[in-house]
């Protein structure tokens, strides 16, 4: 089974964009805290939505709203302009909520 769960803050402006194939969707990034030993980490997690997912994303969303996302994991791979071979992991979000508002907007629903 190839599930995730992640709940961490979004670490930039959300910028829907449309695909050759007519797709909307978005890439971003969350900070995601763990405690180890007390002490706090933070990991930032490569995230792509499609969709009315990215829309309602760029809509509701924005730098550090904190969401809760569900998703898989996608790997792949590319070769960058030095001919080097770069992996690649992102979580592909299919459900997202919002834990927080952006601060501009008191009217959202949550």
């Amino acid at each position: 089974m190839n599930s995730v769960i992640l709940i961490g803050r979004i670490t930039k402006e959300i910028e829907v964009k449309i695909s050759s194939n007519g797709t909307s969707y978005c890439q971003f990034s969350i900070a995601v805290n763990e405690y180890v030993k007390g002490e706090q980490k933070t990991d930032f997690i490569n995230v792509v939505c499609f969709g009315t997912v990215a829309e309602n994303l760029s809509k509701y969303g924005g730098k550090g709203i904190k969401i809760a996302l569900q998703g898989k994991l996608k790997t792949g791979s590319y070769t960058n302009k030095e001919n080097q071979k770069i992996n690649k992991t992102d979580v592909i979000a299919n459900f997202i909520t919002y834990l927080s508002k952006k601060k501009e907007d008191t009217e959202q629903p949550f």
